[in-house]
């Protein structure tokens, strides 16, 4: 594996773990018997959010051609 691997399945996983979060809290709010009050500023920053996450996972793959080291890394 070439360091560009490493680095892009660290990221990888901490992305992950993030959307994860957003998901569960997602869930829990579709599950809940309580009554839900909507607020539109909120579920337009959950959906801006997740789409950044997506977005930064996505965009990891055009830094495969950098020839990697810390202070690339940084």
């Amino acid at each position: 594996m070439s360091l560009f691997e490493f680095v892009t399945v660290m990221i990888s996983m901490v992305l992950a773990l993030a959307l994860s979060q957003m998901l569960r809290s997602a869930s829990y709010l579709a599950k809940t018997d309580r009554e839900i009050v909507t607020y539109r500023p909120y579920g337009l920053w959950f959906i801006a959010i997740v789409l950044a996450v997506v977005n930064h996972w996505w965009s990891l793959w055009d830094l495969r051609n950098i020839d990697w080291n810390y202070a690339s890394y940084v």
